[in-house]
Formats: C-alpha cells, structure tokens, sequence
C-alpha cells in the first residue's frame, strides 16, 4: 500500500506574504481599519487567488499522485490522506467565494449562556473584546465560514471528478470528515476552545462514499474513532488489536433506520502540571488573534483543565478534573443556554449521569497489548 499526505508535497505560490510580528502571517491579519474587532477572527477577502491557495494545491498534487499510481499499476491498492486548512479561523474567503453564502439566510447566533456557563466563554468573551459586536456582524462571520466551507466543497467536487476520470470512482472507499466545529459567534465567541463541548464544536459532518452503499441519512449517534474500524469493514480488512471504536457498516444499510451508540464520548483540555507551562505571548502565533486567545489562557489556565463529556440523543453530562459540572437537557433546550447541574430537579438525572460517565471511563481504558493469549 501507498500513503501520503499532500500536505507534505511541495507547494508553489506566486503571492508574496509578509511576515508579521507574531511570527504568522499578516494576510491572515485584518486589514488596517476594520471595525470588527481583531478578537473576531474576522479578516474578510482572502488575498490569494482560489487556485494558488494551500488547499487547492494540495488537491491538485494528491490527485496527480494517485494518478500516477493508478497509472503505474490499476490493481494495486492505495491510501491518499488529504487534509484541509479550511474552514479553519481566520475567517476569510477567496475571492469568488466571499459572498457566496445568502448573509439573509444565516441565522443569528446564540447568545451567551443564561445560567451556570463555563469560566472558558466569559474569558475568552473579555480577552477578544467581542462584548460590543453586534448580531449582523457575527452573522457576518458566520457565513464566511460558511463560504469557506463552500471553497471546501469545490474541493470534494474536484476529487470525486478525478476518481472518475481515472475509472476508480466505483472501486474506491471516500471518508470525509471534520475534527471538530466551530462557535462563528454562538454565545458570543469566535473559533473554538478545547473544554468547550456544545454539539456547534462536536457535532461534525461525516460522508461516506462507497460501492454497495446506497445514499441514505445517518441518525444514529457515533464517535470519529469510529471511522477507522468502519472503513476496515467496508474495505474487507482485519482490524488490529487494541483500536477503540466500533463499526457502524450494520446500521449504514439500515437506510437511515439507525441503532448507533447509545451515548458518544469527548475529552480535552491538559493535565494540572502542563497547566502551570503556559507558553508565553512571545511564542510565535498564526495572527494576532490567537496572542488574544493565549491572554485569555494566561489569565485563566483553569479554563483548559482536562474535562470530559458524555452526550446521549438527549441529555449531555460534561465534568472537569476539578469537580465542575455541567446538565444540559437537549429536548427542552437544544441549544444548551442554561446548565441543569445545579438544580434540585435534575438531581436523579444528573446521577444518572454520573454513574454513565464512570462506566465510560472505565470501558475507554485500554486493552492494548492483545491479551487473547493470556488465562485470567
């Protein structure tokens, strides 16, 4: 087998980019009188032209190698990993992209939390000085994002356009999936922040295209360490011991009438003692946006305290290494604005979920080495 990450490949631009004092990119900076705050992320048109951008081009050479391959030897199986910049902050679009989302369609975002909100959204809400951006602007940010999405998608058409220019579209397996979402202005915030759980940073989009597989919607609840046991299945391979994950090939041809997980996991955020090394503002950063999001950090180490989650299709459980809590009910508030776990009513669920998350703990912790030989 073949693997490459086109990342790694050589890329040509032709625009010339200045470095900044932050030791990122002044492109990725806003331009000089923008009334947006800098804490936005906000920065509008991208200068370089669509096809000379990193993820154009990457596209470009991924497809080139794997023709080449295709070329040399059709029946020999290969690996192409493409990973993408975009949508990623800095909000900004080529042009030809900038635009293109209707900004009457976008919706407004959600507004900060009304009860028991993490210490991450008021810290960072003060370190970006994002108090007086106004709904129209968000909604701005939102559908750049969305546009870059769209830039994106252009280059999901290219590779399934080439798959089928080389005569491999119906003998190939395609995955498409994000690490993660974004807040594009919900409760206030730009970006994302890593012990921050809402389902606008969880809930990710995944796609898959594969032969025998009919187009249908998938309901069910899954985690993206589920993906490579499923594309294991689906390529007829053995999966090896000790992956975590579970395929979900059997709920794929229930035609969307999905079991799934019961309930799917999440963690971030550092351990106490790396906590106490926060890197300094001297550090180099991609634009000065993200020296407002080192501030926030600085200040408040805590906001990054290692926290896990634990979303059912309705209740979500969040809990921090120190002991905090958080409940939200997802029925009667979908959008997550008040935080349940410290009210008497929600006691019995919040056990409840309590006692879910100790179960999942203990099944996350792994079995690796293989231990089918062993006697107990």
């Amino acid at each position: 087998n073949h693997c490459v990450d086109a990342e790694t490949m050589p890329l040509t631009f032709d625009v010339h980019r200045d470095e900044d004092p932050c030791g990122g990119d002044a492109q990725m900076d806003p331009p000089p009188g923008q009334e947006i705050p800098l804490g936005t992320f906000f920065t509008g048109l991208e200068p370089i032209p669509a096809d000379q951008m990193k993820d154009h081009v990457s596209t470009t050479n991924a497809m080139a190698w794997l023709g080449e391959h295709v070329q040399a030897d059709p029946q020999r199986p290969t690996f192409t990993w493409l990973n993408w910049e975009f949508p990623h902050a800095p909000y900004r679009a080529p042009e030809g992209y900038l635009g293109r989302t209707d900004r009457h369609a976008v919706p407004d975002p959600l507004p900060p939390m009304r009860r028991g909100e993490p210490l991450a959204h008021p810290t960072l809400r003060e370190a970006y000085g994002t108090a007086d951006v106004s709904t129209q602007q968000w909604r701005e940010v939102a559908a750049t994002y969305l546009d870059m999405c769209s830039f994106i998608d252009n280059q999901v058409e290219r590779v399934l356009a080439s798959l089928n220019e080389m005569g491999i579209a119906d003998d190939t397996l395609v995955l498409f999936w994000s690490d993660h979402g974004d807040f594009a202005g919900d409760y206030g915030l730009p970006e994302k922040w890593d012990t921050c759980f809402s389902d606008n940073l969880l809930h990710v989009p995944v796609l898959i295209r594969c032969p025998g597989l009919d187009a249908a919607a998938y309901e069910g609840l899954a985690e993206t360490i589920d993906l490579l046991p499923t594309a294991f299945e689906l390529c007829g391979l053995t999966l090896p011991a000790g992956v975590q994950g579970r395929s979900h090939v059997a709920d794929l041809h229930r035609d969307g009438s999905d079991v799934g997980r019961d309930d799917v996991y999440a963690e971030g955020g550092q351990e106490p003692a790396l906590l106490e090394k926060v890197a300094s503002l001297e550090k180099p950063r991609p634009c000065r946006a993200y020296l407002l999001k080192q501030t926030a950090l600085l200040n408040e180490p805590t906001i990054n305290l290692r926290t896990s989650a634990l979303r059912t299709r309705d209740t979500k459980y969040i809990l921090r290494q120190d002991g905090g809590e958080m409940l939200f009910d997802l029925i009667a508030d979908p959008e997550e604005l008040v935080n349940l776990a410290d009210d008497p009513a929600a006691a019995e669920t919040l056990n409840a979920m309590r006692l879910r998350m100790a179960k999942r703990l203990i099944a996350n912790q792994r079995i690796d080495p293989p231990q089918d030989f062993l006697d107990s």
